[in-house]
């Protein structure tokens, strides 16, 4: 609001996942972009499991791949599939 009680001391609107607001999880577009700017390719389907999402791709080294997504985007891990 006007008298800035919203913001942080930076000035940045605080982290949606830390203020206990339920942050909604990335979209499958948004995961294919993390995807592929992490150097994943083939992106196939993408599964919703709670806060985590599970994506069929083949990675950088052309490997078929299952790669567990998190909340914020980020890729959390990469399972042999």
């Amino acid at each position: 609001g006007p008298d800035g009680k919203d913001r942080d001391r930076e000035g940045k609107a605080p982290d949606p996942a830390r203020d206990g607001r339920p942050v909604a999880p990335p979209t499958p577009d948004e995961i294919r972009a993390s995807l592929a700017d992490a150097g994943y390719r083939e992106v196939g389907q993408i599964l919703q499991q709670g806060p985590v999402t599970v994506a069929q791709a083949t990675n950088p080294e052309g490997e078929p791949v299952l790669v567990e997504v998190g909340i914020d985007g980020e890729v959390l891990r990469e399972l042999n599939r």
